[in-house]
């Protein structure tokens, strides 16, 4: 079995010189490599198959046979790195937080400990008859909550 831990120095050899950023690498038991990368940019195809080779030439297959795919993060796929957080910022984001809530609001604040994202809530203010709108911003560590990802229906 080709080991995880190679594969990750490797990407990490060809990513080091440029912007993009690994996201998410699994190595199965018969040998499929998945590779997602990011960048503030975004992935283009040129930078897939310049890693792709990268990894290639590194790897024998005389070796051990393996299948190999490297892609980009889709836009629904939720965030893993604090770079993909602070890529979305300003822009409206689906929450699911630890205990399953779900909530929508725009992405307002990135630091390395937690997020905070601005959510309209229905509020009855005291003396009021009725509920009004008004954004509430509400902040989250990375660990308490279960997924953040770009929310596609803006």
């Amino acid at each position: 079995m080709i080991d995880k831990k190679q594969v990750e120095e490797i990407v990490r050899e060809f990513i080091v010189s440029s912007e993009v950023e690994l996201i998410n690498l699994v190595v199965t038991p018969d040998n499929h490599i998945q590779v997602d990368i990011d960048s503030y940019q975004g992935v283009d195809i040129d930078t897939c198959v310049a890693l792709s080779n990268f990894i290639e030439d590194r790897l024998s297959r005389d070796v051990e046979d393996y299948e190999l795919q490297v892609g980009g993060v889709s836009i629904t796929d939720p965030f893993k790195t604090i770079m993909q957080y602070k890529k979305h910022l300003g822009h409206e984001v689906i929450v699911l937080t630890g205990e399953g809530v779900r909530l929508t609001g725009e992405l307002v604040e990135v630091n390395d400990n937690d997020f905070s994202v601005d959510v309209v809530e229905m509020v009855k203010q005291e003396g009021a008859k009725r509920r009004h709108r008004q954004v509430v911003t509400k902040t989250f560590n990375y660990t308490e909550v279960k997924s953040v990802c770009y929310n596609l229906k803006v």
